[in-house]
């Protein structure tokens, strides 16, 4: 291993999205592979690479790397464990300890991200001592997610769940609480029902298929009550998560629904799952916030704002006891045969005064 400063090789390139990621990434990889040849021009014997990311990328990266016989990856660094081709290489949790702080038994490591996907990742890789860098990062920070992944999120089984609802009461007037960047409020106003979306953070937002309403419903309710309100996977995320649900209930119509999906645990309310160590969102550097709320929880809500519960599903998504706990599933699952519940979808009716 080289003792003398790391080199960073940036090949920065213009990056156009396609679907076929195969071939987008194939393009990708050839500029660093160009590097990997001087690599094994420079030195005889063994190559041992340290490949940072373990995403689909970063596998395929992996699968041009080994074609070379000299060529040995010893390790893969990553926030998450790989559920892809990677998973039975050594892993190195970064959340634990930052990049900049390994202690790389390797001659050279492969970083296989976007600059978006960490701001101080140069910055931690020009601190390792002794292991050149090779780096081909995107232009385009605002790249989509591949649709070639390890595992599906809970969006599936929550949209079904919110359209099984909208198709058995057809609200005329709806709610979307926290809508981010999402189509959900279109594609529920294409069904009739008058929508308003709404987002604290809408000004940085750049929704592309719906208007959303700058509002904080930790702060204020609305005077012209709906007939139903959406929630989906926001609870958790809000800071005044008790002010949020309060003023929700007190903008529906009584008789009014309110369609709540969230993280859930039959134990102990967990109050952000980014400080629990060992735990797969653990990140103590994030300034986020993932709730984890209790089933016995929810039964409080429903007395205190006289709600009613309509309809209940529950999904696992972890193997172990809590979200976050053990291998994740490659989608959620019915909680049929006692399996664990992870996530919890609600409809709830506000009871007449």
């Amino acid at each position: 291993m080289s003792a003398t400063s790391p080199i960073l090789a940036s090949l920065e390139f213009d990056y156009a999205w396609r679907q076929d990621i195969v071939h987008d990434m194939q393009k990708y990889t050839g500029l660093m592979l160009k590097r990997l040849e001087q690599f094994l021009a420079a030195r005889p014997g063994p190559l041992k690479v340290a490949l940072y990311g373990g995403s689909e990328s970063g596998s395929l990266l992996a699968q041009l790397l080994s074609q070379h016989a000299r060529v040995q990856i010893c390790c893969v660094l990553d926030r998450h464990k790989p559920q892809n081709s990677l998973k039975d290489l050594p892993f190195i949790d970064t959340r634990a300890v930052p990049l900049g702080q390994q202690k790389l038994e390797a001659d050279v490591l492969f970083l296989c991200v976007s600059p978006g996907h960490n701001a101080t990742l140069q910055r931690d890789a020009e601190t390792l001592q002794g292991v050149p860098l090779v780096c081909a990062m995107y232009k385009d920070e605002e790249r989509k997610e591949s649709a070639v992944h390890s595992s599906f999120s809970e969006r599936f089984v929550e949209y079904a769940f919110v359209f099984e609802c909208l198709s058995q009461l057809y609200p005329q007037r709806v709610l979307d609480v926290g809508t981010g960047a999402t189509a959900l409020p279109s594609l529920v106003a294409v069904g009739g029902s008058e929508v308003t979306a709404i987002d604290h953070f809408a000004p940085l937002l750049a929704n592309p298929s719906f208007y959303v309403w700058c509002h904080d419903i930790q702060r204020k309710r609305f005077d012209d009550p709906f007939d139903m309100i959406l929630c989906i996977s926001t609870l958790e995320h809000v800071f005044e998560y008790e002010d949020a649900l309060e003023n929700m209930v007190a903008s529906l119509k009584p008789g009014g629904h309110l369609v709540l999906t969230m993280p859930v645990t039959e134990g102990a309310y967990v109050e952000n799952l980014f400080r629990v160590p060992g735990n797969f969102y653990f990140d103590p550097q994030s300034t986020g916030l993932v709730r984890l709320f209790s089933l016995d929880m929810i039964q409080g809500w429903l007395a205190k704002h006289n709600l009613r519960e309509v309809r209940r599903k529950c999904y696992s998504q972890f193997q172990g006891a809590n979200v976050g706990d053990g291998e994740q599933r490659r989608h959620p699952v019915p909680c049929d045969n006692g399996e664990p519940i992870h996530l919890i979808c609600l409809l709830l009716r506000r009871e007449e005064a």
